[in-house]
């Protein structure tokens, strides 16, 4: 396929060239963009997932781990979860709330779930993804010190990817406390949750 450029006898417009090459560039960056959220959205669907509800029912909050990773096998120099937050009210994610087995209609957001041959999507809408100002991020070792914590996250549509380095020596049975879960909306309490792990 060839780009032709208005041309006055042998001259190129300048003016052409340039919003030419503006609109090649403003499409490699989209095209680039959108690579890297689809990236995303796999990795995320690839990974094991943890759901609690939170402390006053008003969350259920999915801790995501790396593949081969388990709450019970953490490696001591740390790991890397990404959370998300869903209403607590949200229907079950099953074949009979999601029948649809193929492409979402329209190309809409959602996340791919089940084993293979048996995978449907799921729509962010039956998700029930909420949105979320800031939380706080506190790992307890079993004798209740702080080992680690972060402040003030604000997650993108309901979904954050944490990193998590222990201290040296890190071991054991460790606490990891999401909370001071703040809505945006100012009738909703602020609200917690806790994951039970351990450091191998």
């Amino acid at each position: 396929m060839k780009l032709c450029l208005p041309c006055n006898g042998n001259k190129k417009d300048p003016k052409s060239t340039f919003l030419m090459s503006l609109s090649i560039s403003a499409l490699l960056i989209l095209s680039c963009g959108f690579s890297i959220q689809s990236a995303f959205h796999q990795f995320v669907a690839a990974q094991p997932l943890i759901t609690n509800i939170s402390n006053k029912g008003i969350y259920k909050v999915q801790l995501g781990l790396s593949p081969g990773i388990s709450l019970q096998s953490l490696p001591n120099w740390g790991f890397s979860p990404y959370i998300r937050f869903m209403s607590a009210a949200a229907l079950p994610a099953t074949s009979h709330t999601i029948p649809n087995t193929g492409p979402l209609p329209g190309g809409a957001g959602g996340t791919t779930i089940g084993a293979s041959g048996t995978q449907y999507n799921v729509p962010h809408s039956i998700l029930r993804i909420v949105p979320i100002k800031s939380f706080d991020m506190t790992i307890y070792d079993s004798h209740g010190k702080v080992i680690w914590n972060i402040a003030n996250q604000k997650p993108s549509a309901g979904l954050r990817l944490v990193h998590v380095v222990f201290p040296k020596g890190t071991s054991g049975h460790i606490t990891i406390s999401i909370h001071d879960i703040k809505s945006p909306h100012p009738n909703v309490p602020t609200d917690s949750v806790d994951f039970a792990a351990k450091v191998v």
